[in-house]
């Protein structure tokens, strides 16, 4: 898939960065969904990201963290991606991502018409992929998106069941 701005390459199961022709900010960045991206490195990547929006961005990921700290980080163009490396990809074994958008961050679950929502965060119209849109910090239901998070880090997609949690040592 080509986006207008660059070019997303996968190489040794690293995603590659390239600015096309038309922008000259990037070159050739690799983010290879290490264990713990630095805030500095987040900070960077997504400085054209308005500050009040950040906030949510950071916020998530802190949440995502503390649910699944084994979960892979990868920093994708429009956003993160958290999944479960030893069980698959970021479809297969997905937890959520973090979208960037103009005026608002999407929490998104690829497997999220599966999951409750007794709270009703959850929207869209693709097969089973759900998102939860966030506009402002002060805002968000943080108890409710959380729990979205938990769950989500507990479905199997290939069972259609949920595992266990997992017991706080």
């Amino acid at each position: 898939m080509v986006c207008p701005v660059y070019r997303s390459l996968r190489y040794h199961g690293r995603l590659i960065h390239r600015q096309s022709a038309e922008v000259s900010c990037w070159r050739f960045q690799a983010y290879s969904g290490t264990a713990v991206i630095s805030l500095h490195e987040l900070e960077t990547r997504f400085q054209h990201v308005p500050p009040h929006l950040f906030e949510i961005v950071v916020e998530l990921r802190n949440l995502v963290r503390g649910i699944a700290p084994e979960a892979r980080e990868d920093i994708r163009s429009e956003g993160l991606v958290y999944y479960y490396a030893e069980r698959g990809g970021p479809v297969s074994a997905g937890i959520c991502q973090i979208l960037i958008q103009s005026d608002h961050i999407r929490l998104a679950f690829n497997h999220g018409v599966h999951l409750p929502d007794p709270a009703r965060l959850l929207e869209g119209d693709c097969l089973v992929k759900r998102f939860t849109r966030i506009t402002s910090f002060d805002q968000a239901c943080w108890d409710d998106l959380r729990t979205l998070i938990e769950v989500s880090s507990r479905f199997d997609p290939y069972t259609q069941t949920f595992r266990a949690p997992q017991a706080v040592e």
